[in-house]
Formats: structure tokens, sequence, C-alpha cells
């Protein structure tokens, strides 16, 4: 994944010593600044992003790169204002937290055991 305002564009790859080639990004139309690249890599890629204009990211001349060995077969990862992350493709997960203690129970002092004033 790529987050981008250009309208389109292609990732120019070089994946376990391979010639480098461009694998074109698709847009997500309920995303239209998300863009999408299938790279096929086994072990390690190196690449740059461009845009059809002859626009590169390139991560200020140095490329990016990603060691792939160790995780699995398909992994999906985002370049978000040049940094690269893992996207999460397990269960998902909620996350609940009681900052404003509005929560059920949030009044109850477990060391001793009493209900506490919420006022």
């Amino acid at each position: 994944y790529y987050f981008t305002q250009w309208p389109s564009g292609a990732v120019h790859f070089g994946a376990d010593g391979e010639a480098w080639r461009d694998a074109v990004f698709k847009t997500l139309p309920e995303f239209p600044d998300v863009k999408v690249a299938t790279l096929t890599v086994a072990k390690f890629v190196e690449f740059v992003v461009r845009d059809d204009a002859n626009n590169w990211d390139n991560n200020n001349s140095k490329n990016y790169r990603l060691e792939l060995a160790g995780f699995g077969d398909t992994e999906a990862w985002v370049l978000k204002d040049g940094r690269l992350g893992r996207v999460s493709t397990g269960a998902p997960i909620l996350i609940v937290s009681d900052l404003d203690r509005t929560l059920f129970g949030h009044e109850f002092d477990k060391p001793t055991g009493r209900v506490l004033d919420p006022g």
C-alpha cells in the first residue's frame, strides 16, 4: 500500500537479485489516495515508487529495502511518509479504553472491595 495523491504510477523494484521491473499501481475506489501493487518476492526487495509524470519517491536516493526472511508467504506492507510498516493480517482485535471513566465497573476499587463515589 502506498499513500499518495498521484493519479497513477508504479513500484519499480528488483527482487532477489533479478532484473528491475515495474508493478503498476491499482487505486482502491473507496480510498483514492491509497495505491496498491503486488510484488513477488522470496527474500529481499529493493524498490522506488514513481508516478506516470516521472516523479519519483526513492527514499532520498537510498531506495527502499525489505528483508523478508522469516515472514510468511503472503505479507502486506504500507509505505507512508517515507516509513515502511508491516500490515497485520491476523485476526482483528478490539481495544477498549476508559479515558473518560464512563465504562461500567470503573467505580469498583479492587484493593478495598468498595464501590467508589463516581462524583
